[in-house]
């Protein structure tokens, strides 16, 4: 008798022994791709079921599937949910990226059963017959930009005379269109030479929950009903129509995953006012998110054409930001393709859900409002931020109780956004803490080549807010982060070439109830703007030198409240910032620098690292599993 049937009959024997050693038993599954058509029953490796979804229409609370190397081109619908403390796991059995792929790529494209043919050698043009706009196209897991029109993509620019990036794909009428980067960075220029995923076309712009219209949108739906109580663990997800995995009942463990060519790794439920509709306790962990090589276009962008005149009649584009082709359709700027990479990890995030020890890297934004906008006690934590576009976490629109701490930031353009779009009531409290955010030396002049100054901090509500039908506010009230507030404390931010703040409103309204105390900096300024004083922002006890200020005035600011303004890095006392140490050593004046902080902080130093001693970043990204 299996395992499963033995756990079956326990419940035709009497209830004082219903919860035997027998009858506790969990059934082990085995999912192997070269097994498909068989009809293996699933119970050993040898006779195991041929596809994932097998083994989620008989799975239930305490199994564990293990699933075998191999690309599945499955879209997978979970129906069937575990308990608590007898959650459905499953398992990639090798748990390295690219091992157990399951992806939404055409199949024939991808197995190379139909050709790429080229339809203009000069240009390095392939096409393929296709029958719709897929959403993303990936070549050896290289993203290609998606320009709006086949024009454009031989041009490599946009209508309105954007430039682009130097490979991308476009459709027309019926014909998929693909050029590779010519310099061979990448590998050969013909597609028939690559891996190609070609996407489905997804519904909607944002990749966000709230356009997913059915399982073409997504690749595994874990769609219970009720709190899953399900653990996916190990896998390579690859080009959904939008999420990599449709999470919308809640209780879902996603860990060790990596998310290639996705516009969203996980999502919930479409997110509502009314917290108690939203999904419930997810936590991502130990994942890798991408959307590879997003930052190394954007430097190539800038480094091209930052002394371009940008259009033919020398007129300035709308959107100076001419570097963030990804983002989308940016008032008027004729990219207009409406697949946005503002997406992120997670989207339409719901109430107490966990993001923690993950990598998310090359790609556009890490956590965008699209997946912040209604969330509720999110923690975000031990995560690496690198080479992104955009931000590391936007807390728009009405974030609540947001923390995000003891994350590493690393080249980031604006790291935190607190701008929120909407009505009232805005993002707050939210907590910032103990994270460490650096810009490299190649990367600490990038963004100034185009004329902008990035900050640390993007702050601010805009004045079309208070112009929107469905905001009835005072024009004279100030800028209120709601609860205890906006809090930004006890970080270290090694960032020349940036500044602390980027104020969205106008220097006439107000913020209120904003607070940045006990960090550490190295920024070039306060702002960027030096009629941008912050007087009514909640400065304390911070320590750090500005590189090339342009008003006395911002100091005063600074200095406020037992803060300390320096004139050379040197002082500020790191043991050894050119090997990456920025701890305070003993003489440093961050030693004591403390205001008391909600949740507290165990440092007795301003910034993120413990006097003396290194900064410690556990691992992240997806780990081996012992054997």
């Amino acid at each position: 008798m299996s395992a499963r049937s033995i756990a079956s009959a326990c419940f035709a024997v009497p209830a004082a022994i219903l919860f035997t050693s027998v009858c506790s038993l969990a059934a082990d599954y085995y999912v192997n791709a070269a097994s498909r058509g068989s009809s293996g029953a699933g119970l050993e490796p040898g006779k195991a079921f041929g596809t994932i979804q097998e083994a989620c229409d008989v799975a239930a609370p305490g199994d564990v599937v293990h699933v075998a190397p191999g690309v599945y081109f499955e879209n997978i619908q979970l129906k069937n949910a575990g308990q608590p403390g007898r959650p459905i796991t499953f398992r990639a059995s090798d748990g390295k990226q690219g091992s157990v792929t399951v992806t939404a790529a055409r199949e024939d494209i991808r197995k190379k059963s139909v050709s790429w043919e080229i339809v203009d050698p000069a240009l390095n043009l392939y096409a393929i017959p296709h029958p719709a706009k897929p959403s993303r196209v990936l070549y050896d897991g290289v993203d290609l930009l998606p320009y709006p029109d086949l024009e454009s993509l031989k041009k490599f620019r946009f209508a309105a005379g954007y430039p682009g990036t130097l490979h991308g794909f476009a459709f027309s009428n019926g014909t998929l269109y693909v050029r590779l980067h010519a310099s061979g960075r990448y590998g050969s220029l013909d597609p028939n030479e690559h891996t190609m995923a070609v996407a489905p076309a997804g519904s909607g712009s944002r990749g966000a929950a709230a356009q997913i219209k059915g399982p073409r949108d997504y690749i595994w739906g874990v769609v219970t009903g009720g709190p899953s109580h399900v653990i996916l663990d190990g896998f390579t997800f690859e080009t959904p129509g939008i999420a990599a995995i449709y999470a919308p009942d809640g209780d879902v463990t996603v860990r060790n995953c990596w998310f290639v060519g996705c516009r969203s790794g996980v999502a919930g439920r479409p997110v509502v006012p009314d917290s108690t509709k939203n999904t419930n306790r997810v936590t991502v962990e130990n994942c890798d998110y991408h959307q590879f090589p997003a930052f190394d276009d954007m430097k190539e962008v800038i480094e091209l054409h930052r002394n371009d005149p940008w259009r033919a009649d020398g007129k300035q584009l709308k959107q100076r930001i001419y570097w963030w082709q990804r983002k989308g359709d940016q008032e008027g700027d004729g990219i207009s393709y409406t697949t946005t990479y503002e997406a992120g990890m997670a989207t339409d995030i719901g109430n107490d859900w966990v993001i923690r020890r993950c990598h998310v890297h090359d790609a556009l934004e890490a956590l965008s409002m699209w997946g912040v906008d209604l969330s509720t006690n999110l923690q975000v934590y031990e995560n690496r931020f690198e080479r992104l576009i955009d931000n590391a976490i936007e807390a728009e629109n009405r974030a609540v109780n947001l923390s995000f701490h003891h994350n590493e930031i690393v080249d980031v353009f604006e790291p935190f956004s607190w701008q929120p779009l909407r009505a009232v009531p805005w993002p707050g409290p939210i907590y910032i803490y103990e994270n460490l955010v650096l810009t490299t030396p190649p990367i600490q002049g990038l963004w100034k080549k185009t004329g902008t100054v990035p900050g640390v901090w993007k702050l601010g509500a805009s004045e079309r807010n208070w112009q929107r039908t469905d905001i009835k506010l005072d024009p004279h009230e100030p800028v209120r982060a709601p609860g205890e507030g906006f809090l930004a404390f006890n970080n270290t931010v090694i960032c020349p070439g940036s500044v602390a703040i980027t104020r969205i409103q106008s220097p006439s309204r107000f913020f209120e109830n904003f607070f940045l105390f006990n960090n550490v900096f190295v920024l070039d300024d306060l702002s960027a703007n030096p009629a941008d004083r912050f007087a009514n922002i909640g400065f304390a006890a911070n320590v750090g030198v500005f590189l090339a200020p342009q008003d006395p005035a911002t100091a005063a600011a600074f200095t406020a409240n037992d803060g300390v303004l320096l004139p050379t890095v040197e002082q500020i006392g790191m043991l050894d910032p050119g090997k990456g140490d920025f701890s305070p050593g003993s003489q440093s004046p961050a030693i004591g620098k403390q205001r008391p902080s909600s949740p507290p902080s165990a440092l007795a130093n301003a910034g993120a690292i413990v006097a003396g001693k290194a900064w410690t970043l556990p691992p992240v990204g997806p780990q081996a599993r012992g054997k």
